[in-house]
């Protein structure tokens, strides 16, 4: 069997998350003095944490410091994929090919409508499916290691909007195989987020868990590329384009889903 897919390391600090989510969106409206100020904090607060790491390579990149930007991609690519997941191979790449532009994507390479399930067969708990379509223009050769996109959930807790606990992380793969953009120039990406129902203890202690909603940010050879949240108070706490998701009943549930364990992958067909 084919090897499994790396995954981007999660940040294990909220406010490290914070931090370079607003650096990201700095580098894009092309702020680079706010990303480093961003990043200098999030580095402060989590030395070696790889995202930062790989953040601050892609803004020297941007600004054209292409030593200072090797730098970075260096220490990433020291973590390995144990500590730097598929940043790894993202740093790998530049450091072997060089620097390429990513910006020559812009508009060749953004994301559909958002397709929402709530699965009501789950008990015990609440789960949601959303299917993200990867679009991309026709005549477009891409490799799949130099697309990631990355879903974050954010839940409702005692009226405060927080994001999804570390425990819940969701569950991703492409249901269709082989991702090559090729055909119909679109891909889709499935992401599951179950919230497991607290006990009568925890619920008094905690609260529960609601889900609230998402945000989706897709990245092309680690320069973002498009992004979209959903509902309209967190695109503006995220400062992210919104996008309402089209919601679909659970007729629509998508086909081949494991009825035993809708967490695991879609079964064979």
């Amino acid at each position: 069997p084919a090897p499994a897919a790396l995954a981007t390391p999660p940040i294990a600090d909220p406010i490290v998350e914070r931090l370079v989510a607003e650096a990201r969106q700095a580098r894009v409206a092309d702020d680079m003095r706010l990303a480093i100020v961003k990043l200098e904090e999030a580095a402060q607060r989590a030395p070696g944490e790889p995202n930062v790491l790989y953040q601050f390579g892609t803004v020297f990149e941007a600004m054209g410091i292409y030593d200072r930007a090797s730098d970075y991609y260096q220490k990433v690519f020291e973590l390995g994929t144990t500590g730097a997941g598929s940043l790894y191979q993202l740093a790998a790449r530049k450091i072997s090919t060089g620097f390429a532009a990513p910006r020559a994507m812009q508009g060749k390479l953004a994301i559909g409508r958002v397709r929402q399930f709530n699965d009501t067969r789950v008990k015990d708990g609440e789960m949601v499916i959303i299917e993200i379509p990867i679009m991309a223009a026709p005549g477009q050769e891409l490799r799949p290691d130099d697309v990631e996109v990355v879903v974050r959930f954010f839940d409702k807790l005692d009226g405060e909007i927080v994001p999804a606990a570390p425990e819940n992380t969701p569950v991703t793969n492409w249901p269709s195989k082989p991702v090559d953009w090729a055909g119909a120039h679109e891909e889709i990406l499935r992401a599951s987020y179950f919230i497991p129902a607290a006990s009568a203890q925890d619920r008094q202690l905690f609260g529960q868990r609601e889900f609230f909603g998402h945000i989706v940010e897709l990245s092309y050879r680690g320069e973002l590329l498009d992004h979209q949240a959903w509902p309209r108070v967190l695109a503006r706490q995220l400062d992210a384009p919104e996008k309402d998701p089209l919601f679909l009943p659970k007729e629509f549930i998508p086909p081949g889903l494991n009825d035993e364990n809708p967490l695991l992958p879609p079964l064979p067909r």
